[in-house]
Parts: structure tokens; sequence; C-alpha cells
């Protein structure tokens, strides 16, 4: 998960279950470049709970984010098919 969404999801007390915010909390953080990557491993329905959490980035934020979100989006959705 990009460091971007992570922020995200961190600051979000929105609808994210105890399942979810546990994932975030024990997820690896990989510096990439300028960034840094969220590596969390979790099963596909906590990855989808996630990425719908993060549909606001992809609709108000900057370009980058809105980036974050398509690679996020895409990563969740090759790896599941």
């Amino acid at each position: 998960m990009p460091g971007r969404i992570a922020r995200h999801l961190t600051g979000y007390s929105g609808d994210l279950g105890d399942t979810e915010r546990l994932a975030l909390q024990q997820g690896r953080k990989v510096r990439r470049g300028q960034g840094y990557s969220l590596h969390v491993t979790a099963l596909p329905h906590v990855h989808r709970t996630l990425l719908a959490a993060t549909e606001t980035v992809g609709e108000s934020a900057s370009a980058a984010d809105r980036k974050a979100f398509r690679i996020y989006r895409d990563r969740l959705n090759d790896a599941t098919i």
C-alpha cells in the first residue's frame, strides 16, 4: 500500500473495524525513494475494506494522492483475479 494511502487511513475515523486497524498497525514500512510503502499482510476482504475507506482520496485530493489510490486499487484488482 502506498504511504500516502496509509497516512490517510491512519487519520481516518470512519467504518474501519478492529481487523483493519490491526492490519494497519502491524504493517511494515519500507522506504522507497522519496516516500514509503506499507506492507500489510491481510486477507483480500480486509484490503477491499481499506480501499473502500480511501474512496475520498480518489475523488478530492492532490494528483499524487489520486495516483497512489489508483496504484493500490490496480494492485488489489490484479492480485484477486
